[in-house]
């Protein structure tokens, strides 16, 4: 009886033992020493996670959640760690960034993806833009109207301006000659004029002509205009705090 009792006890220690390694070794994965990565965003996984290609061509989910929002998709420096335990659903990682550090915008520059190139032949490859650049990604360096926010002011707008622009969620129904603001980014270029902006809420998609504006793709960003046609704004002001 003793005997048994020995071994239950063995075999309890063995158990919290082996318990308390398996903790300490996922807190060093989530926990690991920093690493830097050279890179740059190429689609998406989910609304949330971009899509992160280094230069050797290894892939990860992105996430800025300790470093802020991203004010342009050029190619760029993270640094941050890597959690194992977060995992997408074709088992890419997520690389959990504290810190970017951009080069400066090269316009008219295409960058070429570091993954073997892919036949398209289903609705997700064709939508998720993971082996093409849009031509939205590279554009001349921001210059902001403020110091204290991104800000372009395209129409010369004063607040009694901005009083006249009201808030929507969406273009249906809304007549041409209106002037409003929305709240989104944008995803995509359409034509040599417009570009795809998705808004935020209901996150339906509209058409705009930025005029003249230069708007970082991906950039969450407020912006107001007029509907010159019916589904299309064109932008007067631009502004993210972000």
């Amino acid at each position: 009886m003793l005997q048994r009792a020995r071994s239950l006890l063995v075999c309890a220690a063995s158990i919290l033992a082996f318990t308390s390694v398996s903790q300490a070794i996922i807190a060093a994965d989530i926990n690991q020493e920093s690493i830097t990565l050279r890179g740059q965003i190429e689609g998406y996984y989910d609304n949330e996670h971009p899509r992160f290609v280094t230069e050797e061509g290894r892939t990860y989910a992105f996430s800025m959640k300790y470093s802020g929002a991203m004010l342009s998709y050029q190619p760029f420096v993270g640094e941050g760690y890597i959690d194992n335990n977060q995992l997408m659903t074709n088992g890419d990682p997520v690389f959990i960034v504290k810190k970017v550090v951009y080069d400066d915008p090269t316009p008219d520059v295409v960058v070429n993806s570091s993954l073997p190139p892919q036949k398209v032949d289903t609705a997700e490859q064709r939508t998720s833009g993971f082996n093409t650049r849009d031509p939205g990604y590279y554009h001349k360096p921001i210059v902001s109207n403020s110091a204290a926010q991104y800000q372009q002011n395209i129409g010369n707008l004063g607040d009694q301006d901005l009083s006249q622009y009201q808030y929507v969620e969406s273009l249906d129904n809304v007549e041409v000659g209106s002037k409003v603001y929305v709240l989104g980014s944008l995803i995509k270029t359409e034509t040599n004029t417009l570009m795809a902006f998705r808004l935020a809420g209901k996150r339906n998609t509209i058409l705009v002509d930025c005029n003249g504006a230069i708007i970082p793709m991906g950039q969450r960003v407020t912006m107001a205009g007029i509907v010159s046609e019916p589904g299309v704004l064109t932008v007067h002001l631009i502004y993210s705090m972000a």
